[in-house]
């Protein structure tokens, strides 16, 4: 398997899906979804959170315009609730 086509493609479809806007747009119905790539290929499998490790790694070309920034899993539920927030105004807890 080629390392690096294959996570920048899986990068850019899922970051697509990040970045809808409207609320009837029936192509897409995620507000947010999130990407854990894991190299398991290691004794202690790693985890990636950073453009620069996927880089070094070999897993992302330095030129590449894909990045995990706003995919990583960290972030995800905080993404999620700031989205419907401004889309429904309040959240209740």
């Amino acid at each position: 398997m080629q390392r690096i086509g294959s996570v920048e493609k899986y990068l850019l479809a899922f970051e697509a899906l990040n970045n809808r806007i409207s609320i009837t747009d029936y192509d897409y119905k995620y507000e947010k979804v999130c990407l854990l790539v894991v190299d398991f290929s290691k004794k202690v499998p790693k985890i990636y959170n950073e453009d620069e490790e996927l880089i070094r790694d070999g897993f992302l070309q330095k030129n590449s315009r894909a990045s995990i920034k706003n995919l990583t899993y960290d972030r995800f539920i905080n993404d999620l609730l700031k989205i419907y927030k401004n889309r429904l105004g309040t959240i209740k807890d």
